[in-house]
């Protein structure tokens, strides 16, 4: 196995706790308004359990468990913010007992499935976590493009390629055109030689770029990838063109530079 399943879910737990998204600002910001809050209603169970998933959001798993301590006998649930919290710190034992018990009681509880399936991918537990991975997405009706790639790269690892693309392709179906959703599409294809359906992902990441350029080279290299070669002369004749075509400033990029000097050897070299 080339690439843990645990470091493939780190690859993409920025973007399910949102970190990537918002960065730190705006959890330092949730933080500071829980602070600010709490000064003025110590006891609000609440605030004080929303400052302790602020924390386990920034990553201060340390911080999250002293909130949670205060909270004592609380009629708040915070099992599975503890649980976070101590899956941050290295604590998957701790973690999965926690998990254990609410999904004793609640099985379709599918936020707490994945968690397990993380905590089971630490402990070693592959075929463990496979199986809370399925639960949670056959319990999940528009699972979000964070969970469908950390469930897909999971399954890679234990070479589970076609159920890997078949969560992909319904990640797709249901939240649409996702451009990370479509480059895992575009490299699964191309690993299985699906070259035609590759050059479609390509296709619709191009139209949704900013800057079309880096994918023109992308399907020239592709189709010289699939023996596509005269296809293949045609796209880097194509790109030439278009990027001679552009406004000085926008040719004479480091980037579209080196994309001319790429083509010219793939011309050359033919």
């Amino acid at each position: 196995m080339k690439l843990s399943a645990l470091a493939a879910i780190a690859c993409v737990l920025p973007f399910i706790f949102g970190t990537n998204a918002q960065g730190h600002g705006a959890h330092d910001e949730l933080v500071s308004e829980c602070l600010e809050m709490l000064e003025s209603s110590p006891n609000d169970p609440t605030i004080r359990h929303r400052l302790a998933i602020a924390y386990v959001h920034h990553g201060d798993w340390e911080l999250a468990l002293v909130e949670l301590d205060k909270l004592g006998d609380s009629a708040t649930d915070t099992r599975l913010t503890r649980a976070q919290a101590l899956m941050l710190g290295g604590r998957y034992d701790q973690a999965k007992g926690l998990l254990d018990v609410i999904l004793e009681k609640s099985p379709d509880n599918s936020q707490a499935l994945v968690e397990r399936a993380r905590v089971f991918v630490a402990l070693k537990m592959p075929a463990e976590s496979v199986t809370d991975y399925r639960t949670a997405m056959n319990l999940t009706a528009r699972p979000d493009p964070a969970f469908t790639l950390e469930m897909a790269e999971v399954l890679k690892t234990q070479n589970q390629i076609v159920e890997a693309h078949t969560v992909i392709q319904k990640g797709l179906t249901t939240n649409g055109d996702v451009p990370a959703l479509l480059l895992r599409a575009m490299e699964m294809e191309i690993v299985a030689g699906k070259y035609d359906a590759a050059l479609s992902c390509i296709a619709i990441l191009e139209k949704q770029a900013p800057r079309r350029e880096t994918w023109m080279a992308r399907r020239a290299e592709l189709l010289a990838q699939a023996g596509r070669t005269e296809d293949a002369r045609a796209e880097w004749t194509v790109l030439k063109n278009h990027i001679s075509s552009l406004p000085n400033l926008q040719r004479g990029t480091p980037d579209n530079l080196a994309l001319i000097a790429k083509a010219d050897a793939a011309l050359a070299s033919h």
